[in-house]
């Protein structure tokens, strides 16, 4: 990894997770409270478990909690991706309301499967868990 990372929030990943958090809560605005209830604290959750596990996952000890930490936030963002398709499929809101979160999702989800390649690459070529 790039030396200039000196913290989790030089992370371009989490940086997106961050715009992530703000575009889920446009679209959490938009609903009703039975709505903002019902499906809005669930995506809030989600959401910020993706770069709550980025952040952990960075400063700890040990590669495998690293790893262990981005794959739980790889599944946090299919989780929110799960939730704007059912938004979708009750119509709650127009498909263009959700494109950009869906655009974002997808791009996070690729970046940790690259950041977590990475991690393991890093952990092949120096000897043993860090």
């Amino acid at each position: 990894m790039s030396e200039s990372i000196r913290s989790y929030q030089d992370l371009l990943v989490w940086k997106k997770g961050m715009l992530l958090i703000d575009e889920i809560d446009r679209i959490v605005d938009q609903f009703d409270s039975y709505r903002r209830w019902w499906i809005g604290l669930q995506m809030h959750r989600a959401v910020l478990s993706i770069t709550s596990n980025i952040a952990e996952g960075h400063d700890s000890d040990y590669t495998r909690v690293y790893l262990r930490n981005l794959s739980d936030a790889k599944g946090s963002a299919r989780e929110v991706e799960s939730d704007i398709l059912v938004i979708r499929r009750r119509k709650y809101l127009p498909q263009s309301e959700t494109d950009v979160a869906l655009g974002l999702i997808d791009e996070i989800g690729r970046m940790l499967r690259s950041l977590s390649y990475e991690v393991r690459a890093s952990t092949r070529t120096s000897k043993g868990d860090r």
